[in-house]
């Protein structure tokens, strides 16, 4: 039998427009008409009219369509044989012809279905594909790639999705304004939120350096930065300046004609070690996405000439990444559209910081 990949798309539709005829079939200048009005964008009417009778007398050939001729030899009438009737059916996926088919239904079903790739709708699908609403989610789908599992979604998931992808954002959720809230909140903080409540708490303690997400520490934790910025402002006044005890150079044991002795360099303070992050992270020529934003594995990379970071291990340079993301002397971000990325730069960048997920650098 028949397959529906045996069928180019301007045999298919003339078949299809004589199956809509019933047992009448079709005239050549109804196919003209219908078929053609497919077919003007790239073809003059003359020339329509030759491509259909050469899809035709084609078919005619392999036993699929019966052709009526006037007494010049020219076609007027064609109707489907048993065999073409059954393999247009097969190829539009019906078993049997509905009583009410047209033309009509034919385009907004099956056919529209087919060029757009669709798997040929069944039942309910069908009677929601052909209707306006329904075809221009299944389009929208189509067209924009969304994350939707179904081949025919409804007007509401589709625009759900579509809106969600407008904002940078994965997600099969409905898009209300706590939804949205949720999500806003939970890629800058590159965790989960639940509550938009929770999710504030959470960025304030992290902008005030809070010990804990919690009301109380939140109120406690500029008192404690006010202290300790008005307190070193007065040692500096006073030429009293705060020092860590110093650390003597670490060396290891001289073994006599050994290797030279290797020095472990002291850390830099946090916000040294920030702003060269920064500088390596805007001078970065690749790992790039968008504009602002860097792969911290790029970075890292990056740094690997500088002696002050060559020696630091990657645990080490993370935990101290966020630390300084902490502080607020670099913005971390994470990754939201992973699957349109480089699985090795998501990998090799993620950086988990209490519950936390990171991957890029804001620049």
């Amino acid at each position: 039998m028949t397959t529906p990949q045996a069928f180019p798309p301007v045999d298919l539709l003339v078949l299809a427009r004589v199956l809509a005829g019933g047992e009448k079939g079709a005239t050549i200048s109804t196919l003209t008409k219908d078929v053609g009005a497919l077919l003007e964008h790239r073809l003059a009417r003359p020339a329509i009219q030759d491509r259909i009778t050469r899809s035709l007398d084609a078919m005619a050939a392999r036993g699929l369509v019966e052709l009526a001729r006037t007494k010049k030899g020219t076609i007027s009438k064609v109707v489907l044989s048993d065999a073409g009737r059954r393999s247009v059916l097969e190829a539009l996926g019906y078993a049997t012809r509905p009583s009410r088919l047209t033309w009509d239904a034919l385009k907004k079903g099956p056919l529209a279905a087919m060029a757009l790739g669709l798997p040929i709708p069944k039942g309910e699908e069908l009677k929601n594909f052909s209707t306006d609403p329904g075809y221009k989610a299944a389009l929208l789908r189509s067209v924009r790639t969304l994350p939707i599992d179904r081949a025919f979604p409804s007007k509401k998931q589709a625009e759900n999705a579509l809106f969600w992808r407008l904002l940078g954002i994965e997600s099969d959720k409905e898009f209300t304004v706590a939804n949205i809230k949720n999500a806003l909140l939970g890629r800058e903080l590159g965790a989960a939120v639940s509550k938009p409540d929770q999710g504030i708490t959470l960025l304030l303690a992290r902008a005030v350096g809070a010990r804990r997400a919690d009301g109380k520490e939140l109120r406690l934790a500029p008192l404690r930065a006010w202290i300790d910025r008005i307190e070193a402002a007065a040692g500096a006044g006073n030429g009293a300046v705060e020092v860590s005890p110093a650390r003597p150079p670490e060396v290891e044991p001289d073994g006599g004609e050994g290797p030279t002795p290797v020095v472990s360099r002291p850390p830099l303070p946090i916000e040294e070690f920030a702003r060269r992050v920064l500088q390596a992270a805007r001078d970065c020529p690749t790992g790039r996405f968008g504009e602002h934003k860097v792969f911290i594995a790029h970075v890292r990379r990056a740094l690997a000439s500088d002696p002050d970071f060559n020696g630091m291990d990657d645990g080490t340079f993370k935990r101290r990444l966020a630390q300084a993301n902490n502080a607020r002397l670099l913005d971390l971000t994470r990754a939201d559209l992973v699957p349109a990325m480089d699985p090795r730069d998501v990998r090799e960048s993620e950086v988990e910081y209490y519950g936390a997920t990171f991957h890029f650098i804001r620049i």
